[in-house]
């Protein structure tokens, strides 16, 4: 039996973010966090190729994963109901860039 996309991209997003994870770990770097002391932007130098390819290859199989499970129409609507959120991000980044200097 061949596998689906769904479990593909799971397994795919599983593999790549334990080797992201793994990494982290290795080199006593912080975890990705919201919380306010965690790190503004990702630790994983553009020169670690594999690592920086694996972390692309989470972000990039989750968009595509999402867009399955929404389906093509309640994927459409989530950016009508999003056009609010990243509006009210904006200004919270925008706020807080100027508090920080960014």
């Amino acid at each position: 039996m061949s596998s689906s996309r769904l479990v593909e991209l799971s397994a795919r997003i599983a593999a790549n973010t334990t080797k992201v994870n793994d990494y982290l770990i290795t080199h006593q770097l912080s975890q990705p966090s919201f919380d306010v002391d965690g790190p503004l932007e990702s630790l994983i130098p553009k020169q670690e190729i594999d690592i920086e390819a694996a972390r692309v290859a989470v972000i990039d199989d989750t968009l595509e994963l999402r867009r399955l499970i929404l389906g093509p129409r309640d994927y459409l609507l989530s950016y009508t109901a999003r056009t609010k959120e990243s509006t009210l991000f904006s200004v919270a980044f925008l706020t807080i860039c100027s508090i920080m200097s960014c």
